[in-house]
């Protein structure tokens, strides 16, 4: 993280971020009474003096702020699912299951703390967290972020998991050296070392401003302020009850009886704003740098349903904000997308004496190394989604991903707008009511166009590469050839590799009950990376041989039409790979392309019953190949158009020989180290890699502790249940079969994100610079998803 973090005098560091009154004369603390081994013996010996020093500080303060010795707070590792979740992350291995050394809480906040041991879990601690200081006493020569970069991000990255924060202050002490730090998301600046035992008042400067100043000065988002359960709109929420049960039990999920509710704004096209209520979030981001995406649930009461709220920071060098696009899709009638109700850049509210004030990042301004500056960016949309993940048979995935295509293709041809994302996480699977029948059915939706670009802006080629979508499921070209334009293609490439992601994990194929073959796989044909010397990475060589030849990492050993798809698909891409010229697309990347590998037979399982007939997509370039039809078919499909995958979607989809319940658990649970898609680390795969720390801080710590359409009808019982297509011209008609479930999936899972499909990695914009990969940050530009 070295381009994130530099050193400022005193001075400028306290009149930039820390303005305040003087501190009064007879506000002193005389350091030199403390004994010299308190310095260099246990760091709990100097613990206690400081927390008199600070206490001092705070006196006489009208924030009522406190300090309480939490270092010794240690417990054992809390692996709840979002422990779970982000265990082997640098940043949250840190610090799981520590504390900071001393804690600055509210004073009836830390009373409570210090006094009720069941109120010191990670959460508690984490969510009412104003400040904290770091003591390092070792002998060898201490320099922040050197030493304890992972611990004092993890530190800072739980704060703003937890909390509904802007920015953040701490204190990192090494015997008498003290620094001051000011975190945004761009990063942190940093006070050049000062002998807080000779200079006292510059310490208790800090923490006598600390103690006096308002929330927002803290760091605090105005933009959110904590509901009283007395609140109408609150008891609405929790009066909530959809037609739907999986949206009531995304409520629960969301709003936790006990837990805190917040009343959130968010702007609108008009200037004006909206107010939701949210609680527990779905999602959040793991690094303390970035785009800090969080997703939660959210309760609209003007209309008394639930919505998905997306909080992040963008860019500023950006032409065009999410909501933006979202609001340009809809103008040029783009079907198949998630829909947005209000967006924009968050604004700070007036105070009486200042106009509102755009919430963005200040950090960027005094780091040698270029930071682009970060807005504060909000989203709601009206679906809330289930994952991609949870789709119930291989027959709902198709139909799932025929809809997200045809979503795709209509961007594109009707809005001008290439997605650039296509992820697992960025499709969803809508649950909707038909109002005419009241049956449940499921359209999927294409989630997260914040990477997008137009037609005309992707004629302008990148000086760094095309940096932009989910690292595991970006196209080999680009994994092989990053320089390269971004096309169609590498999108349409992204959508074969949804599906080889999904088949992995939840289908039988050759490497079922071979854990070790399938994490060889995920790691050589999802995951690797290499970083050359201008900071360029390439992906895996693999991933490109495999496209170029049509075979697929898996062999599907089931009888189920998914095996045949993706063989299919494979034709295509290997139709599209033999078509390019690679002496020409040499200059974009790796010279050492090496020759591609030269180029099952099942039962199907018959149906009882037929399934009913799909229309076809309103948006025909080319002819659809259509079996047993006089329509001519597409002459050697390739990926230079959309219908080349949609007609074998299409022409599955058509067919009886559907298999019901062919899917089975996750491949994967027991094996990769989180749930999340977050693939690519350089220092190692994040499935197979455990995180390595060389700072003395963790030694230290370890040495003292669309509109409906044509359906396919289901029963389960006494619940039907029914799968359809969006409407469009042609529609046909008839019969139904049993699907083996019925409405409403199991919430198993739903931790990874309801329809937040966020990618929680940190996106890098065209012209912002990479983060260096020093295994401590969390935030290498291969973490998840990023951009040019």
């Amino acid at each position: 993280m070295q381009d994130r973090y530099d050193f400022i005098n005193y001075n400028t560091f306290m009149k930039r971020f820390f303005p305040g009154d003087v501190l009064p004369k007879h506000m002193t603390y005389d350091f030199s009474t403390v004994p010299d081994t308190a310095f260099t013996g246990a760091e709990s010996g100097l613990h206690s003096y400081l927390s008199q020093a600070i206490q001092l500080a705070f006196s006489g303060q009208v924030g009522q702020l406190c300090v309480r010795d939490t270092g010794d707070w240690s417990q054992e590792k809390n692996l709840d699912s979002e422990d779970k979740n982000n265990a082997l992350d640098a940043e949250q291995e840190a610090v799981d299951g520590m504390y900071p050394d001393l804690s600055i809480y509210r004073t009836e906040t830390g009373e409570k703390r210090s006094q009720d041991h069941n109120a010191r879990s990670p959460e508690n601690l984490w969510s009412d967290i104003i400040s904290f200081i770091e003591v390092n006493v070792d002998s060898e020569e201490y320099i922040p972020f050197d030493e304890e970069s992972g611990q004092l991000l993890g530190y800072v990255s739980r704060i703003l998991q937890h909390q509904h924060r802007l920015s953040v202050f701490s204190v990192s002490i090494w015997q008498r050296a003290a620094y001051l730090m000011h975190w945004d998301r761009a990063g942190v600046v940093v006070t050049k070392p000062f002998d807080y035992t000779k200079e006292p008042r510059k310490l208790l400067t800090f923490f006598y401003r600390l103690g006096r100043m308002t929330d927002a000065q803290l760091g605090f988002d105005p933009t959110v302020q904590l509901a009283k359960s007395t609140d109408a709109d609150v008891q609405a929420m929790r009066a909530y009850k959809s037609a739907i049960d999986y949206r009531t039990r995304c409520r629960d999920k969301a709003f936790p009886a006990e837990a805190p509710v917040y009343r959130v704004s968010v702007p609108d096209a008009d200037g004006e704003s909206r107010s939701f209520l949210i609680g527990e979030p779905r999602h959040t981001s793991r690094s303390a740098f970035g785009r800090g995406t969080k997703g939660f649930v959210a309760y609209d009461s003007a209309g008394d349903e639930i919505r998905f709220l997306k909080t992040y920071f963008r860019p500023a060098t950006a032409t065009r904000t999410e909501s933006d696009i979202y609001r340009h899709l809809k103008a040029k009638d783009v079907t198949g997308v998630t829909t947005m109700l209000c967006g924009g850049d968050v604004h700070s509210p007036a105070d009486g004496t200042s106009p509102p004030v755009l919430q963005q990042t200040r950090t960027q301004t005094y780091l040698e190394q270029h930071q682009t500056c970060l807005i504060h960016h909000r989203i709601v949309t009206e679906e809330v989604g289930r994952p991609l993940e949870e789709y119930t048979s291989s027959y709902e995935l198709c139909f799932v991903m025929y809809d997200a295509l045809l979503g795709h293709q209509s961007a594109w041809e009707n809005g001008d707008v290439l997605h650039r994302d296509v992820s697992v996480n960025n499709i969803l699977i809508h649950d909707r009511i038909d109002p005419e029948t009241k049956e449940h059915y499921v359209v999927g939706v294409l989630n997260d166009w914040d990477m997008s670009k137009t037609r005309k802006e992707l004629e302008d080629v990148p000086t760094r590469g095309n940096r932009s979508g989910t690292w595991s499921f970006m196209s080999g070209l680009l994994m092989t050839y990053p320089r390269k334009p971004f096309e169609l293609s590498d999108d349409l490439e992204s959508f074969v590799h949804v599906f080889l992601w999904l088949a992995l994990r939840f289908h039988t194929h050759d490497l079922f009950g071979r854990p070790g073959e399938l994490l060889a796989i995920v790691k050589h044909y999802f995951e690797i990376s290499y970083p050359e010397e201008d900071g360029i990475v390439c992906g895996s060589s693999e991933k490109f041989k495999k496209m170029r030849a049509g075979i697929a990492p898996i062999d599907l050993k089931q009888p189920s039409k998914l095996g045949d798809i993706i063989k299919q698909l494979m034709e295509v891409c290997k139709n599209h790979y033999q078509s390019l010229d690679l002496e020409k697309l040499a200059q974009y990347g790796r010279k050492d392309i090496l020759p591609a590998e030269p180029h099952s037979n099942r039962q199907p399982v018959q149906y009882s019953s037929r399934r009913l007939t799909l229309p076809a997509p309103t948006i025909v370039p080319d002819a659809i190949p259509v079996p047993g039809s006089s329509v001519p078919t597409v002459v050697r499909p390739d990926l230079k158009q959309h219908i080349s995958l949609i007609s074998i979607l299409l022409s599955a989809l058509r067919q009886d020989d559907w298999v019901d319940n062919d899917k089975v658990p996750d491949q994967l649970a027991g094996l990769r180290s989180t749930t999340t898609e977050r693939i690519g680390k350089a220092q190692g795969s994040t499935f197979l890699s455990t995180f390595q720390s060389n700072s003395s801080a963790s030694r230290k710590r370890k040495n003292t502790g669309a509109n409906g359409g044509v359906a396919a009808k289901r029963k389960t019982g006494e619940t039907s249940y029914k799968v359809v297509q969006p409407k469009r011209s042609g529609a046909g008609s008839g019969k139904s079969s049993k699907d083996g479930r019925s409405e409403g999936q199991s919430m198993g899972g739903d931790d990874e994100g309801v329809s937040a499909s966020l990618d929680d990695g940190e996106d890098m914009e065209e012209g912002e610079p990479e983060d260096s990969d020093d295994g401590n940050d969390g935030d290498d530009p291969r973490d998840e998803d990023y951009r040019e």
